[in-house]
């Protein structure tokens, strides 16, 4: 039988503690919404270059860098620079505005 092992600070969480964090998580979004802030949902990786223009230049916004469809993909350990994407491609289509 295989033993898996999770790394180091990355733990299951089961109920009702997964219960309690998504309450929390709920309530904040809510908050959120209620002072005008819209919900995003950056994709979880991008191509590398995206990643590593503008607010992203230092190599130490992205990790996870893996060859897929023969580009170099990464994930951004801040989202910022992602959602600062986001707005803009959507701002200079009329689909976004800030509030």
């Amino acid at each position: 039988m295989r033993k898996w092992v999770l790394p180091d600070f990355v733990e299951d969480v089961l109920p009702p503690e997964a219960a309690r964090m998504e309450q929390t998580r709920r309530a904040l979004l809510d908050s959120f919404a209620a002072a005008g802030y819209s919900l995003v949902n950056p994709p979880l990786i991008e191509h590398l270059e995206a990643l590593l223009t503008g607010t992203g230049q230092d190599l130490n916004c992205a990790f996870d860098c893996q060859a897929l469809q023969g580009f170099a993909q990464g994930r951004a350990t801040k989202p910022q620079g992602t959602v600062q994407r986001l707005f803009g491609n959507f701002a200079s289509r009329g689909q976004l505005q800030r509030n």
